[in-house]
């Protein structure tokens, strides 16, 4: 006999392929100067595996003098995102990170990586495009 439930369930589990929306926001002591800054949201983003610390470690490794994927770069020719998280790091601060929800589909985390956007507003994040100016998943 044919077993809709667990087609469904495989369906599902093919679509989904863990994508999450996340972001990235400003972490400083309470003792610090920027502390207001405390828990500032820099940027949304949605991606799988293990994409949330991607953008920490290609600036660690260009401060570090290591290589990165499209060669050698300077501080001068990053993007605004990685700008704001040198930054960060240069001001004693540290970079938290969180996952605003996980086991999405591409089109799930597409429209709540758009939500998230606009309930900041663009113009107070490092995103560098508005997903609504970006074709949406199929």
């Amino acid at each position: 006999m044919f077993q809709v439930g667990f087609l469904e369930n495989e369906v599902d589990h093919l679509v989904t392929r863990d994508r999450y929306v996340y972001e990235l926001a400003m972490g400083f002591d309470d003792h610090s100067p920027l502390s207001p800054l405390h828990g500032h949201v820099f940027y949304v983003g949605k991606g799988s595996g293990n994409r949330i610390e991607q953008h920490e470690r290609e600036v660690r490794t260009l401060l570090s003098g290591g290589r990165r994927r499209k060669g050698r770069r300077t501080t001068t020719d990053l993007d605004p995102k990685h700008k704001m998280i040198l930054w960060v790091l240069d001001m004693g601060g540290v970079i938290l990170k969180n996952k605003v929800a996980s086991h999405l589909t591409d089109a799930q985390a597409f429209a709540l990586e758009k939500e998230r956007i606009d309930i900041y507003g663009l113009e107070y994040l490092t995103n560098i495009a508005h997903p609504h100016k970006r074709k949406p998943p199929a």
